[in-house]
């Protein structure tokens, strides 16, 4: 989830920096990221519960880096648009990616809660404040390359334009290596089937 966080710090700190460039206030377009998340996290739960958290996340990295391409491309067709268009086209792309930010904030606190239970369960040693730090320390030194090596070289070398692009590319990586998810963390919330009785011989 490391490199989820890079490109999510990424999107936080600069999406305000691309758009302001073609003169598009933010208020709107962040709105339209955050205010559905409680209903977009509804639909993850949903998803979890039927396929496991693996595919869960694999669905909001996909939809979170089909986002980030309809915001590039508001931003790559700007100048041949109406205001109006312009923030029709970015309003889209940030309800693309409300449909990921509430389970990717969530994921924070979720996987650390299950590993730590798993823990406790298999040895009886209760470590959740271990996982806390380690998640912390990670999303700590991702948000740091994030925003404090990738934000700042796009600034100074005047390629804001590519923070789409390199944050969809961080989601598809994240979206690989989540094939290499344990069994058990891959399946996490999903609701077993319950085993049908034997027939009578």
């Amino acid at each position: 989830t490391s490199v989820l966080a890079i490109g999510l710090q990424l999107f936080l700190g600069g999406i305000n920096e691309l758009f302001s460039t073609v003169g598009l206030n933010m208020t709107a377009v962040m709105a339209s990221s955050f205010a559905p998340v409680p209903l977009t996290l509804i639909l993850y739960n949903h998803v979890i519960k039927k396929h496991g958290f693996a595919n869960a996340y694999r669905y909001s990295l996909v939809i979170f880096a089909l986002g980030m391409m309809v915001m590039y491309l508001c931003y790559l067709f700007a100048p041949g648009m109406e205001t109006w268009q312009m923030y029709a086209i970015a309003i889209c792309g940030g309800v693309f990616v409300s449909f990921a930010l509430g389970s990717f904030f969530s994921i924070t606190y979720t996987v650390p809660t299950f590993l730590a239970s798993r823990e406790l369960e298999l040895s009886g040693n209760s470590v959740s404040s271990m996982y806390f730090a380690v998640q912390g320390l990670f999303e700590g030194v991702a948000a740091g390359i994030g925003t404090g090596i990738i934000l700042v070289a796009l600034k100074s070398h005047d390629v804001i334009q590519l923070l789409p692009i390199i944050v969809a590319t961080c989601a598809m990586l994240a979206f690989a290596m989540s094939f290499f998810f344990a069994k058990h963390l891959a399946n996490m919330g999903k609701e077993e089937k319950p085993a049908l009785p034997n027939s009578a011989n």
